[in-house]
C-alpha cells in the first residue's frame, strides 16, 4: 500500500510539473504571435504585415540561472517574415527569451542579441 501511495504522489508531482510547462510554452508562443505577427495600414491604403513563419522552443532556465530574477525564462527562435502589399519583403532571425512567473503568467519578452 505504501509504494503505490508513494508512486501516485512522484506520477502525480511529474504530471503536474509537465502541465505546468506545457501552459507555460501555450502562453509564451501566444505572446510572441501577438508581438510579431499583425496586418497594418498606412492612410494611402498601402498594407502590410508581419507573420512568423517558424516558431522553435530550445530551453527552459529556472530561476537563478538567467538574469531575469526568481522567473522561468524560455528560450525561442522565431523567424519572421515582413510583407508589403502581399509581397515578402524581409525576413528576421529572432531570439527572444519568455520570461514566466511561478504561477504560468507571461512578463515579458526579451530580445538576445548575441
Amino acid at each position: 500500500m505504501r509504494l503505490s501511495q508513494s508512486t501516485f504522489l512522484i506520477c502525480s508531482l511529474f504530471f503536474g510539473v509537465c502541465i505546468n510547462s506545457f501552459a507555460q510554452s501555450a502562453a509564451c508562443e501566444k505572446a510572441i504571435s501577438n508581438k510579431y505577427s499583425g496586418e497594418f495600414q498606412d492612410k494611402y491604403g498601402n498594407g502590410s504585415s508581419r507573420k512568423i513563419s517558424m516558431l522553435q522552443y530550445y530551453a527552459t532556465q529556472g530561476p537563478g540561472m538567467h538574469k531575469f530574477g526568481n522567473n522561468n525564462a524560455l528560450l525561442y527562435v522565431a523567424v519572421v517574415d515582413k510583407f508589403e502589399n502581399g509581397q515578402i519583403r524581409d525576413r528576421d532571425t529572432v531570439k527572444l527569451w519568455c520570461v514566466v512567473n511561478t504561477k504560468g503568467n507571461v512578463l515579458g519578452l526579451e530580445r538576445d542579441f548575441n
